[in-house]
């Protein structure tokens, strides 16, 4: 990724460099003879005092890359460097990182203080002074009371904060963590996430979150890094990635959107739904998207509003093929004049709504978002 595009979507302007990834490469050989191109040519740098999470569905090589970084695979070509000190050469026990995995592997004839210790002993850290980190890290994470417990006397939330402590007591410069909350209930992983935050800021290190989850990523992040087939398809704050996916893998990977194809003329998009769609000419303009561009068009199902199908402000006629209640709001699954598929997401509903019933959709032009490309019309994702 170019390093200006790098600059331009990270929220922290005035820290330095603690990790930087130089065209990353890393393939893996099949039972069957072939290869698996976990990484390729992957440029990132993560800033001090950040939070970045690694996006994307599985086999995307998130995963491959904490590794990497953590020492516990090697690049096949390319550079990691922590403190602008090159990795290559370094083991995974001599970096200045530290892992947390989705196994919590605690040593169960241990207590809890002894399994925070256990890393600053292997050290040779002094038992006074490892006592005392190992205290402060257990107050760090809320569970000052437990340290003479055994891991099975705990909750899988406490053992996953034990796991954080044991982490982050040998004080490393960049902490990576591998899907911790995914063992966690809903209810539990929502209060991790607001924890883990909450003890990076604290902390004031870096950390590099690994997960599938985009509410996770879009809740903890400072940056998300969306990868696709060992690449990062696009490097931005939580905000701008929702808001401008610079791709249709993106937009339809994080959260829900409808996608409309075909060309431009004269500030409005002629799709194959026989509707012509305005667009923001001021969208246009700063895009440099011409007449005639092949573009794709993003609209999230909450920027669609309900109006009469016969309404001057209807751009859109559909007729509601489901309604699901979902506490807060209603989706509607709608089908277009096409037979395509569109979602809408609404609030306020002053009537009732019902399968079968004819309605029209409108938006402002602004939350039309352009992607330039060309692919045929597929609907709501």
């Amino acid at each position: 990724m170019p390093a200006a595009q790098q600059t331009a979507s990270r929220t922290n302007t005035t820290n330095d460099v603690v990790l930087s990834i130089q065209c990353a490469h890393r393939s893996f050989k099949t039972p069957e003879g072939g290869q698996v191109h976990a990484l390729r040519g992957v440029d990132l740098d993560i800033f001090e005092n950040e939070f970045v999470t690694l996006l994307g569905p599985s086999g995307c090589g998130k995963t491959t890359l904490l590794r990497c970084i953590s020492g516990f695979e090697r690049l096949d070509s390319g550079d990691i460097a922590i403190g602008g000190e090159s990795m290559a050469r370094r083991p995974a026990h001599k970096r200045p990182v530290n892992t947390v995995f989705q196994s919590y592997a605690l040593f169960p004839h241990m207590t809890v203080l002894q399994n925070i210790g256990y890393g600053l002993e292997a050290a040779g850290v002094g038992r006074r002074e490892r006592i005392a980190r190992s205290e402060e890290a257990l107050e760090m994470v809320g569970l000052g009371d437990m340290g003479q417990r055994r891991p099975e006397q705990l909750s899988g939330g406490q053992q996953q904060r034990v796991a954080l402590a044991r982490a982050i007591v040998n004080r490393p410069r960049l902490l990576l963590l591998d899907e911790p909350l995914s063992a966690l209930d809903r209810n539990l992983r929502q209060q991790m996430q607001i924890e883990l935050k909450r003890l990076q800021h604290e902390l004031g290190i870096a950390f590099v979150f690994v997960t599938h989850d985009q509410e996770e990523a879009l809740t903890m992040s400072d940056r998300i890094a969306i990868f696709n087939g060992g690449r990062i398809e696009q490097l931005a704050s939580p905000r701008e990635i929702y808001d401008h996916p610079a791709s249709e893998f993106v937009a339809r990977f994080i959260g829900e959107s409808n996608l409309f194809s075909g060309k431009i003329a004269d500030a409005t998009l002629i799709s194959s739904t026989g509707n012509p769609l305005p667009l923001c000419s001021k969208q246009l303009d700063l895009r440099n998207f011409d007449n005639g561009r092949q573009v794709t068009a993003v609209i999230r199902p909450e920027h669609l509003h309900l109006c009469a199908p016969e309404a001057p402000q209807a751009q859109l006629n559909a007729r509601i093929t489901e309604v699901i209640f979902l506490g807060t709001e209603y989706q509607l699954i709608c089908t277009l004049n096409d037979q395509s598929l569109i979602k809408v997401r609404v609030t306020d509903v002053n009537t009732p709504l019902s399968v079968g019933q004819n309605i029209g959709l409108s938006y402002a032009p602004e939350q039309l978002h352009l992607i330039a490309g060309s692919t045929p019309l597929r609907g709501a994702a």
